[in-house]
């Protein structure tokens, strides 16, 4: 309650790293399907990947 800005920085924060994550997931995510599509023959290996 004394220091509202530091709590606005957190919110703000927790927010940019919600979204670089997503950002992430979404690049990750671009990546593999390039791969998937470029080399055909490894649809194992891909699966694999995806499955952790």
């Amino acid at each position: 309650m004394t220091k509202p800005t530091k709590s606005r920085r957190t919110v703000m924060t927790v927010a940019e790293a919600l979204q670089l994550m997503l950002e992430f997931c979404l690049l990750i995510i671009a990546i593999l399907t390039f791969i998937n599509r470029k080399s055909k023959n490894s649809k194992t290996a891909t699966s694999l990947t995806l499955h952790g």
